[in-house]
């Protein structure tokens, strides 16, 4: 049997049948549904071309990289100590007009003037301390008067002395008209406000 007559009997899928005729795909030699092989290619890809550099060509390209590089660390050294300016806290130009009538001569003190300053500064600690101790003892001896006395007060009544030490809501008398807080309007629409901004702004 011949090659041909055993792919002429092979099918593709089961026959279709539409009413009373079947058909049926077949791989066959002699029709136009054939096998063809394609050709085997082995070869990959074309890839970019690698251009070898020549030493002196890489060198050279270094340098201009490590020059660049410094000429930018030497630019950023030499603005690194310009801060920038807060114009809320510069001198008006009129102030500085007026510079030299501001400034005052400095005074130079003779040295028993020295002497007299710190004498005084001393007499003044000493006044200062001596009226300290003079108040902490006037503080110290009207609270024992004040507990002495509820002290006693507290052996004679427990009612007289509970009354003593409440709290006087009317020792200092507070009058308040109206209210503290204005109340807010009901249908009033509040503004969100405009505003310019004037700052410079810097690069």
């Amino acid at each position: 049997m011949s090659l041909s007559n055993i792919f002429s009997r092979l099918a593709v899928g089961a026959g279709k049948q539409y009413g009373a005729v079947q058909t049926t795909r077949s791989i066959s030699v002699n029709s136009p549904l054939y096998l063809r092989p394609t050709q085997c290619l082995y070869k990959e890809p074309l890839k970019r071309r690698k251009f070898v550099l020549d030493q002196n060509t890489i060198k050279v390209r270094d340098e201009r990289k490590k020059r660049k590089i410094e000429k930018e660390i030497k630019r950023l050294q030499k603005f690194t100590a310009t801060l920038k300016p807060i114009e809320e806290q510069q001198l008006p130009l009129h102030i500085q007009d007026e510079y030299e009538q501001r400034q005052r001569p400095e005074t130079k003190l003779t040295p028993e003037e020295d002497e007299r300053r710190a004498l005084l500064m001393k007499q003044w600690s000493r006044h200062r301390a001596l009226e300290h101790k003079a108040d902490v003892r006037m503080i110290e001896r009207i609270q024992y008067s004040q507990q002495l006395a509820l002290d006693k007060l507290r052996e004679e009544s427990e009612e007289l002395y509970q009354a003593a030490i409440k709290i006087d809501a009317a020792l200092v008398p507070v009058t308040i008209k109206g209210p503290t807080v204005t109340p807010p309007l009901r249908e009033y629409d509040s503004p969100d406000g405009d505003f310019n901004n004037t700052s410079f702004k810097w690069g």
